[in-house]
């Protein structure tokens, strides 16, 4: 925990930590001082090394089943402006000084979270994967506000929605060149449907008006939503669809309600046979600082309207995080629950119980069930092409492991959960969408070995957590 590196994180931190990265295929490092070797709490890091080494073949050589790519872009960070956090490379660093620009980190944290929070599994990607085409198996690529971008990037964007993909982009993407100059006119524009920029403009009090019957706008009440704190306000191509308006500007809270323009904040192009949502706004970055659930709903519904899940876990709780990965005839479904105190460090984790799993992959037979954490088979049942299960408990990490007889397919709206069969411990690293490595991984424990040990409970943070 920076920037005390004696700390030592909370039980339910350190479990959290693990599964997020070996879920995505990633490897850990877990290094200690001498001053901790006989801290309590490293029982906690033994018990995630057994739960690794025990499922170590459901870990290694994965591949992410994600259907959507976030990009990271290291152009409109190094180049642009960013806020970031302190850690042993970077540091930390929260003011912003050019009120036209965004900020490339928070927009990308506020996608990441409310993809999160709505359980869509999801890959990030970085600018190496546009440029070697390999981020082309996914059915969706996010642009969360990638505003500096080359010409090469953008030409490979383009054919790829061009060919059928589909494109989300926010604010100020491709309105800067790679090393940070404002260009014209934005490169994406056209795939965008995007005619002419009129101008950007900050928000304080203003509003944009909703629009009734909608797709995008499905789940949501108010008539009236806060406009973001940036705002591209530019007039659409021919044809493109447009999704609610901005309100003139309000100089002051409380004055009398402005009339609409006719700027819109969402347009929605077909682009050859591709399709993309253009979100005029930074949506990213104000849902990072607000968390308004208008917000969170308008992002993950262009989500589903371009690409429907093959995965849903059907629970209130929005602290429960999703990935699934593939394994010749193994599909690993992890489940990495961070329901708790409403700050960080988190103490202890609350149990989610009887979560209800619906699945739904082209060809899909299922033939069994396993929870890693539980060491149980679960029961399922097959129909309309659905398979159905429920997970008794979860306590803070689980793999599911649904062994079956073949899959295949793109991706479509589903009901269910994916379920996995998981003894694994290791994956491989996705960071771009290399190809697969058998590489193991353990987490790298200085001092301790793997002991065995049960799988600790959600509010396990001591000795009792072996």
């Amino acid at each position: 925990m920076a920037p005390w590196s004696r700390y030592l994180l909370t039980g339910a931190e350190t479990w959290i930590a693990h599964a997020m990265a070996v879920a995505h295929g990633a490897n850990t490092w877990y290094g200690i001082y001498q001053d901790n070797n006989t801290d309590a709490r490293m029982n906690t890091v033994k018990a995630v090394n057994q739960f690794l080494e025990q499922n170590e073949e459901d870990l290694t050589g994965t591949r992410s089943a994600a259907r959507v790519a976030l990009l990271w872009s290291d152009s409109t960070a190094n180049h642009y402006q960013s806020t970031s956090e302190e850690t042993d490379f970077t540091r930390g660093e929260d003011r912003l000084t050019e009120w036209q620009q965004g900020d490339a980190r928070g927009s990308f944290m506020g996608w990441y979270d409310a993809l999160s929070r709505s359980r869509i599994l999801f890959d990030v990607i970085d600018e190496a994967s546009i440029g070697d085409g390999s981020f082309q198996r996914y059915d969706l690529v996010i642009l969360p506000e990638s505003s500096c971008m080359s010409e090469e990037e953008a030409g490979h964007l383009e054919a790829y929605v061009r060919r059928g993909g589909k494109l989300i982009a926010s604010f100020d993407t491709a309105f800067y060149d790679e090393e940070g100059t404002r260009r014209p006119q934005p490169l994406l524009a056209d795939v965008l449907g995007l005619k002419e920029v009129v101008g950007i403009l900050p928000s304080r009090f203003d509003h944009m008006e909703t629009e009734w019957g909608d797709p995008l706008l499905k789940g949501m009440d108010q008539s009236l939503i806060p406009a973001p704190s940036l705002s591209v306000r530019g007039k659409p191509s021919p044809g493109v669809h447009t999704v609610m308006r901005y309100r003139r500007k309000q100089e002051s809270r409380y004055e009398e309600l402005p009339d609409a323009t006719d700027f819109p904040f969402i347009l929605r192009n077909r682009h050859g046979a591709g399709e993309a949502i253009y979100l005029t706004g930074n949506v990213g970055k104000f849902y990072e600082c607000y968390a308004l659930p208008e917000y969170r709903t308008l992002m993950t519904n262009a989500v589903r309207e371009l690409c429907e899940d093959w995965v849903i876990v059907e629970t209130e709780a929005e602290s429960l995080h999703l990935s699934l990965r593939k394994k010749k005839n193994r599909w690993m479904l992890h489940l990495i629950n961070y329901t708790g105190s409403m700050t960080r460090p988190i103490g202890s984790v609350l149990p989610l119980r009887m979560l209800p799993i619906r699945l739904r992959i082209p060809g899909f037979q299922a033939t069994r069930i396993w929870s890693s954490a539980l060491q149980r088979t679960l029961p399922f049942q097959e129909a309309n092409g659905e398979v159905i299960t429920e997970l008794p408990e979860l306590s803070i990490y689980d793999i599911l492991v649904v062994e079956h007889g073949s899959a295949s397919g793109k991706c479509r709206r589903s009901l269910f959960h994916n379920t996995t069969r998981g003894k694994g411990r290791d994956a491989h690293h996705e960071k771009r969408n290399l190809p697969t490595s058998d590489t193991k991984r353990k987490t790298s424990v200085e001092i301790f070995e793997t002991t065995s040990g049960k799988f600790p409970s959600a509010n396990c943070q001591g000795a009792g957590c072996q």
